[in-house]
């Protein structure tokens, strides 16, 4: 999701979870409705995103809102994270920064979420959390985007929280973790 040019390409993966492995689905020019190749992001309908959520997910508040929710709804992993959560915040939504600028290397995201996956293991971090992981950061997706939040949004983050978290899972459940 680098800079854009004048001929950007959207390469697109999807999870293939028998094997967590991402399977390459080909490439998608971009371009706008005169032509000029100029265009937005895909929409979240290509299993993509578009700016603003991009925007979200990079977000500063998001990753706090994100701790809050959890608390909130899952109050038994409270005792799993320091007093203070503003350094975890921080490197979350750093390590998120991180996969969505490698979104087109699945080489990156298979070794990368693999290991943070054994780590999460290591932690004592069970599966239902990964799906709880996957619900308050889309709420938080959400809140952040406002009105340009839609269904269509929720669903391609959905999916690609989900290739996420079964990424890391697998390196969690498998013989190595």
């Amino acid at each position: 999701m680098g800079a854009r040019s004048t001929e950007l390409a959207w390469h697109s993966y999807v999870l293939d979870r028998s094997r967590s492995v991402f399977r390459y689905l080909g490439e998608n020019r971009l371009e706008d409705e005169d032509g000029s190749g100029s265009g937005s992001w895909p929409d979240a309908t290509s299993d993509a995103t578009s700016d603003a959520a991009v925007e979200t997910a990079r977000g500063d508040d998001l990753t706090r809102r994100f701790y809050e929710l959890l608390f909130e709804r899952h109050p038994g992993v409270r005792s799993m994270f320091h007093a203070d959560i503003g350094p975890q915040a921080v490197t979350l939504r750093r390590a998120m920064v991180e996969v969505l600028d490698h979104l087109d290397d699945p080489d990156w995201l298979v070794t990368t979420l693999g290991s943070l996956g054994a780590r999460h293991a290591k932690l004592g971090v069970s599966e239902s959390m990964y799906t709880a992981f996957v619900d308050c950061m889309l709420t938080a997706m959400a809140e952040g985007a406002g009105t340009q939040w839609t269904p269509a949004l929720e669903h391609g983050w959905r999916n690609t929280l989900e290739d996420i978290a079964e990424l890391m899972r697998a390196a969690g459940t498998s013989p190595r973790a």
